[in-house]
């Protein structure tokens, strides 16, 4: 049997080894393909952006990026298993604004939400627009705000469903105003635009994909956008801070997350990676036709952070609008 001094010679050689291992490992990758997580169907938002950047990492680290859809759960079933993944850099998650408000949505969750993940780096943010009719009364956000307190709790908004990005937005919102609206959640955001288009709902929450082109042409009326600045692809919406509530900001995100215990040397390269693709022209000009804007500012710490603060963030305004779990 080694002797307490013998036991502790070992334990140093081992860890010793083990860095040196690690050192080798970040040396060498990428070695093989990678693959991004997206926790939803094919041919949605997420899927879009990870469809975007897969070949541009591709270029900027040597290897094929491959996009492996797992739909499910609100995006919890990929979510987790990025995390059962090895910390080996080659399974990274297409993370959102869902995934730090699913820590508070549901009733149990298989993974912790911040601590089973490494952020490499921020891909995209977007606004949540405020959409009416063209025939609309609301000719303006103030005229739909001044509106609802006059008629508390009388007047619809529709969102692509509960707990969902703008169903959140909308709550943070109206609680700033101090106003009432009533949630009418639809399975998904296609089925509450067709019921605003139809008049079934007055007001509706969601993203500008596919909401531009129509407002664009008078088909519809977007009368505020959440994010602090205005949306470039909607110069002339006036946000939400503008108009009634300063400061007020809620935007939709998207990054690259790794599983906890990823090497700091490949999580470096990663994020150096995320940089030089969201620096393409070529492909700032399809995310914002996705209707995102490049948020690569962030390093890995920070962006660490901010998820940390997100889901902090959300479970206030899911506690305060009394938002019911979801199993």
């Amino acid at each position: 049997m080694m002797n307490a001094g013998q036991r502790r010679l070992a334990t140093i050689f081992f860890l010793l080894a083990l860095a040196a291992s690690a050192a080798l490992h970040a040396e060498s990758w990428p070695a093989r393909p990678m693959t991004i997580v997206v926790g939803f169907a094919a041919g949605g938002n997420l899927d879009g952006v990870a469809r975007i950047f897969g070949p541009a990492l591709a270029d900027a680290l040597g290897q094929p990026v491959v996009v492996e859809n797992r739909p499910g759960a609100g995006g919890n079933i990929g979510s987790a298993q990025v995390a059962r993944a090895a910390p080996d850099g080659y399974t990274l998650l297409l993370m959102s604004k869902g995934h730090a408000a699913s820590a508070s949505l549901y009733k149990k969750l298989s993974y912790d939400s911040v601590g089973d993940y490494r952020v490499v780096g921020m891909l995209v943010n977007y606004p949540y627009i405020i959409v009416v009719p063209a025939s609309s009364p609301y000719a303006s956000l103030k005229a739909l705000a001044d509106a609802a307190r006059t008629r508390p709790g009388a007047i619809d908004y529709g969102t692509g469903g509960i707990g969902s990005g703008m169903h959140l937005a909308a709550e943070l919102m109206l609680a700033q105003l101090k106003i009432g609206m009533q949630h009418v959640p639809y399975k998904g955001g296609n089925a509450a635009q067709v019921a605003m288009l139809s008049g079934e709902i007055p007001v509706f929450f969601t993203t500008p994909v596919g909401m531009v082109e129509l407002h664009r042409v008078g088909k519809v009326r977007v009368i505020g956008v959440t994010t602090i600045e205005r949306f470039p692809r909607l110069p002339d919406v006036p946000t939400v801070a503008e108009t009634l509530a300063p400061g007020f900001n809620a935007r939709g995100w998207m990054a690259l997350a790794a599983p906890k215990g990823t090497p700091d040397a490949v999580v470096a390269k990663l994020n150096t990676a995320i940089q030089t693709a969201a620096a393409r022209s070529d492909v700032q000009e399809r995310l914002i036709n996705l209707g995102t804007v490049v948020e690569n500012t962030l390093t890995p710490e920070v962006a660490q952070k901010f998820l940390a603060d997100e889901v902090a963030r959300w479970k206030s305004v899911v506690q305060a609008a009394r938002i019911p779990l979801q199993e």
